[in-house]
């Protein structure tokens, strides 16, 4: 499905089958396209769940998946705490034990 209208036609579709629901798949395209896809299954009234939370905040029902915005906090969060800690052992490694005031050497 690489079309909006491809798009609204499949969900067109599969909203005349009774009791139906969609679970969209996390990908490229479907992020790409999502207001077609969070249009048509409003207007059909199919429940849907979707994979990010950015999904309900367009308008969509739910969302059951990981919060991006999150996982990127605290993947930086955790690259700075490793690279911060790693920097303090270089200095305490290179420490001039002679010096008394304790300036390292370069």
């Amino acid at each position: 499905m690489r079309d909006t209208t491809e798009i609204a036609q499949r969900i067109d579709t599969f909203a005349h089958d009774p009791n139906g629901a969609l679970i969209v798949l996390p990908g490229p395209v479907v992020i790409g396209h999502r207001e077609a896809i969070i249009v048509a299954a409003a207007r059909y009234r199919l429940p849907t769940i979707y994979p990010y939370s950015f999904f309900t905040a367009d308008g969509g029902l739910l969302s059951y998946g990981s919060d991006l915005t999150d996982l990127y906090r605290r993947g930086a969060s955790q690259t700075y705490r490793s690279q911060f800690k790693a920097s303090v052992r270089w200095v305490n490694v290179i420490q001039d034990p002679g010096n008394p005031r304790g300036s390292t050497r370069m």
